[in-house]
């Protein structure tokens, strides 16, 4: 099963560009040069700007303790330890394991739709 997190963060007008630099920077070469990674998407919110989420996959938690080792991580700590973010809207982090087998898969265009389902535990 992959190790995934799911983040939801609100950056300010003014640090849009360098978001958009930096969190793309470290999306390519995490793809390019990690073997643990499997996914890492970005997207914008449809209803608020400057609102983006992420979603990423790597094969066991390994594979993301390695990701947070590498060199393009620490260019995104950097970006981060500017306190880019809306005040008030600080990220939100999640981590889960995904119910689905952990492979690779090429990015293809698709609307997302990001929801918190609380399943009662009588039901799960």
């Amino acid at each position: 099963r992959p190790y995934c997190i799911n983040i939801r963060l609100a950056v300010r007008p003014e640090q849009r560009e360098a978001f958009l630099v930096t969190i793309k920077h470290d999306q390519d070469s995490t793809l390019k040069n990690e073997p643990k990674a499997l996914q890492f998407v970005i997207g914008e919110s449809t209803t608020e700007a400057n609102h983006f989420f992420l979603h990423e996959e790597y094969i066991g938690e390994d594979g993301f303790k390695a990701h947070m080792a590498s060199p393009h991580f620490a260019v995104w700590q950097a970006f981060v330890d500017t306190k880019p973010w809306v005040e008030g809207h600080e990220p939100v982090v999640d981590f889960y394991f995904g119910e689905h087998e952990a492979v690779k898969t090429e990015a293809v265009p698709a609307f997302c739709l990001n929801v918190d389902v609380c399943v009662k535990p009588e039901n799960r």
